[in-house]
């Protein structure tokens, strides 16, 4: 009796040991069991060209804010608290409940957690972050502004967001903010003539972006992890816990790797700031789904664009503008790549929030189905449930916390 007990319990031990295993291989990112603990121990193995890629994707990379030529206000801390106050104003909108706050919630990462966005009424496309968005040189998903300042003029006159007009908001301002804006602007003396509304009007996007520019993303555990192995310092780094599990390591492998996600997910920011048609087929029938061959389109004609009456820029600051192709067949259909920093927490995903998961993201990748408009650049990964998972794994090591820059 006490042998049948005894195997008993090792056949039960045997069976628990294969449950635990078959979980830790296949069970989604936050459930699986790695079987090394990160604590001491060294990082994976890393090629010499990788370490210079890893190092490339840290936030210690980043460079410095780029200039916005078209704004004067761009790095004026007066400007940046004024636009602040601007951008929770909830009486910027025609019926006093909505302000730039309401679609980019500080708590969300400057996003809000919908498909689309939720102004006045719906919206067409899924709202991107806002950190760091100083480093894009075209804004909104088509490319159809060249500037914060400009991109943020456009929520306060759209019926489905603020549903103000140039005058209502121009009013406002004179009626709320007079003596703000005329320190503010009190040197400039162009803002003096007749066509005073539509001046002022652009300058009340210039103090948002003053604002924007200031949102800037922390690092994370990723950029910790980058420090331990290209400081050649993995002596030291041993001893201590690695910033990334086996799985997030196994992720990063696959992000440089087969996932081929580095094609367009580069730089400090996981993103290219370019566009790509990806194959998402469009959610929006009523609605523009051209991409960025649309959006060239608006860029050009815009009044508020970098070369524009309303901008401080000179004609040799907007070279992306007047080089700009509109006729290009690749633009049909491509939208701005996002940032994957805190993706793992900024879900709906893709353009009009098409795909609802990460999982859901991670499958339209590895199957790339055709679908949309234009031509997809989407190629087949083959990636398993197992490799899926790690890739998940990996971008939680991305997020992260922010704050307002000062300046």
């Amino acid at each position: 009796m006490t042998n049948l007990f005894r195997k008993g319990w090792i056949y039960l031990f045997f069976c628990v040991a294969l449950v635990l295993l078959c979980f830790s291989r296949f069970a989604p990112p936050l459930f699986r069991i790695e079987a090394v603990s990160s604590l001491g121990r060294a990082p994976l193995n890393w090629e010499p060209s990788e370490l210079e890629v890893l190092q490339s994707l840290s936030l210690s990379a980043l460079p410095p804010t780029p200039r916005s030529p078209g704004n004067l206000f761009a790095d004026s801390s007066v400007a940046a608290a004024l636009g602040k106050r601007l951008f929770f104003d909830k009486n910027l909108s025609v019926n006093g409940q909505v302000s730039c706050a309401s679609c980019h919630l500080p708590e969300k990462f400057f996003t809000d957690g919908k498909v689309k966005s939720q102004g006045l009424g719906e919206g067409f496309r899924n709202t991107p972050t806002l950190l760091s968005v100083a480093y894009g040189l075209f804004l909104k998903w088509d490319g159809s502004k060249d500037s914060v300042w400009a991109q943020s003029l456009a929520p306060l006159v759209h019926p489905a967001e603020h549903g103000m007009t140039r005058e209502k908001v121009v009013h406002y301002i004179m009626n709320t903010y007079q003596k703000e804006f005329e320190e503010l602007t009190k040197d400039r003396p162009n803002l003096k003539n007749s066509n005073l509304e539509k001046r002022l009007f652009a300058a009340v996007g210039k103090v948002i972006e003053a604002y924007l520019r200031t949102l800037v993303m922390l690092p994370s555990r990723f950029d910790d992890y980058v420090e331990q192995v290209v400081s050649k310092q993995k002596q030291k780094a041993s001893k201590q816990r690695v910033s990334l599990s086996l799985a997030e390591e196994r992720g990063l492998k696959l992000f440089l790797g087969k996932g081929a996600c580095i094609n367009c997910h580069n730089g400090p920011l996981f993103t290219d700031q370019h566009f790509h048609n990806t194959g998402i087929p469009s959610a929006e029938p009523e609605f523009h789904s051209e991409g960025q061959w649309y959006g060239a389109q608006v860029v050009i004609k815009d009044e508020f664009n970098c070369l524009g009456k309303h901008s401080d820029a000179s004609a040799e600051d907007c070279k992306e503008l007047r080089f700009l192709r509109q006729d290009i067949a690749p633009q049909m259909g491509a939208f701005k790549t996002p940032t994957l920093r805190n993706s793992t927490r900024t879900a709906p995903y893709m353009h009009a929030g098409q795909l609802l998961d990460l999982p859901a993201v991670l499958e339209h990748y590895n199957r790339a189905p055709g679908g949309g408009v234009g031509s997809s650049e989407l190629f087949a990964l083959d990636l398993t449930e197992f490799e899926k998972n790690d890739l998940i794994s990996f971008l939680a090591s991305l997020e992260s916390s922010w704050t307002e820059k000062k300046y």
